[in-house]
């Protein structure tokens, strides 16, 4: 009898073919996989599997010869992968046979038949050493930059491209006097008015991905005060590079500000010293010539003119004087001073003026006696420039308040007028030479009065809205 397995052939070689190649597959795999029967018995295993068992290709899986890791082939995670008849995942140190200790996520895979009877089980594992190196190193990474932007003293917000804040450190919370609970706009609560088109201007930038490193420029606090910030802003990318974000650190430059001004007022003053030693004396011996002549010919001629040269002579006298203030040290004797009596001694020589002016002045001390170490003929000089200035500006009348007070190692004394006021332009100019509100001002006597604080190791503060007055605070030294 003859049969025709021509078809048979084919489909036999078919399974072969599909068997040679899922081979291929699992031998290709990094992964290593383990086939078990229903009798717990190990049936196939790809190259990978081999390798951490210690087992050669060509080895047959019955051999009786001893391999390492037996615990990946009879493992207790079997009998639960068959009771719970699902996936089930878990992590395991496995010890190579180099003797590298690697950590492999394995999964358990059982097969069952239409009847719910056992067929197989399917073990894979994968080496995940690596990435949990990544992820302990991301965490650690993750863990610094929450430390840095916690901690940091700058303030770092995270904003959207219109302007809105996402998130923010507790330092910027602090600088600008808002709580986490704050909607918070760049446009509506942190640039004044005047500075929303430069400030659109620099975001435009980095919406353009460029960088803006130290900005300098004014905010807002909650409470509306404005001062002087320091801000980068960065464009935050998405992995295709467009801008989704701007982070922005500020930083607060008050004081780099004030330590700017008074350098250049030490360089100014050092300046005008240099120029005021070189020309005083020179002018000097001239101006008494001419202001003597000047007096020999009163009675002979118009007094008119008489009278104006010898008033212009005496104001170029006075310059003279506060340019000589300036360019070299003066006789200084310190000693233990009463506040309340200098200020008392001052007052006796402007009272006259205060009343003409319809001035009323109040002081008030606390405590009565407030002892600072100073030169009281200095110290008297700078009360003096301030209280005229003061009266100067009360044209109409007005109320003068001085008030003296105590602290742990200062003095702090506090000169208030109802005066015309000093603009924002104006402000910005004090203490420049030859810069002057006055029409026959030289811009000098403020200047030596902070001249005299800084020898005395004070600080002197104008603080002045226009029509609402100024204030002058000075604080001085209890001890030496």
């Amino acid at each position: 009898m003859m049969e025709d397995i021509t078809e048979k052939k084919k489909a036999q070689k078919k399974i072969e073919d599909r068997e040679e190649k899922l081979s291929s597959l699992l031998n290709a795999m990094p992964e290593f996989v383990l086939f078990k029967n229903k009798r717990d018995k190990l049936i196939e295993m790809n190259d990978s599997a081999r390798v951490l068992v210690g087992m050669k290709r060509e080895s047959n899986l019955l051999s009786r010869k001893p391999m390492y890791n037996l615990s990946l082939i009879s493992s207790p995670k079997d009998e639960i992968a068959w009771k719970q008849k699902g996936i089930l995942q878990y992590e395991q140190n496995v010890t190579l046979p180099n003797g590298d200790v690697r950590t492999f996520e394995i999964v358990k895979a059982p097969q069952f038949s239409s009847l719910g009877e056992r067929k197989y089980l399917v073990t894979i594992g994968r080496d995940i050493t690596k990435r949990q190196e990544m992820e302990v190193e991301l965490q650690e990474t993750k863990e610094q930059l929450w430390a840095l932007f916690t901690h940091s003293a700058d303030a770092i917000s995270i904003l959207t491209l219109e302007g809105d804040l996402l998130k923010a450190n507790p330092a910027f919370y602090y600088l600008y006097g808002f709580c986490d609970k704050d909607d918070i706009n760049v446009f509506d609560d942190l640039a004044p008015l005047e500075l929303h088109q430069e400030t659109k201007q620099a975001l435009q930038k980095v919406k353009n991905g460029e960088e803006v490193i130290d900005y300098q420029t004014l905010r807002r606090r909650k409470d509306g005060e404005v001062f002087d910030v320091s801000i980068t802003f960065s464009p935050i990318q998405n992995k295709d590079g467009q801008v989704t974000g701007i982070s922005a650190i500020s930083r607060d430059i008050h004081e780099r500000k004030k330590t700017e001004q008074l350098l250049r007022r030490s360089e100014k003053l050092s300046a005008l010293g240099q120029l005021a030693a070189a020309v005083a004396h020179e002018v000097r011996n001239p101006i008494t010539t001419v202001k003597g002549f000047t007096q020999f010919f009163q009675g002979k001629v118009e007094s008119e003119y008489t009278d104006l040269m010898l008033s212009e002579l005496d104001r170029v006298e006075i310059i003279i004087n506060e340019f000589l203030t300036l360019a070299k040290p003066q006789a200084v004797h310190f000693k233990e001073e009463d506040v309340a009596d200098v200020i008392h001694n001052i007052l006796a020589l402007v009272k006259t003026q205060a009343a003409m002016h319809s001035i009323e002045i109040q002081t008030c001390y606390q405590p009565a006696v407030l002892p600072i170490y100073c030169d009281s003929n200095q110290i008297k000089q700078v009360f003096l420039n301030i209280l005229k200035n003061a009266i100067e500006a009360m044209p109409h009348g007005g109320m003068l308040r001085i008030q003296a007070r105590e602290f742990s190692s200062y003095v702090e004394i506090e000169i208030e007028d109802d005066g015309i006021g000093i603009s924002p332009e104006r402000m910005r100019k004090l203490g420049e030479p030859f810069y002057s509100n006055k029409e026959k001002g030289t811009g000098l006597g403020l200047m030596v009065c902070y001249k005299i604080i800084e020898e005395h190791h004070g600080e002197i503060y104008i603080a002045s809205e226009e029509g609402e007055g100024t204030t002058v605070t000075i604080r001085l030294p209890r001890e030496k």
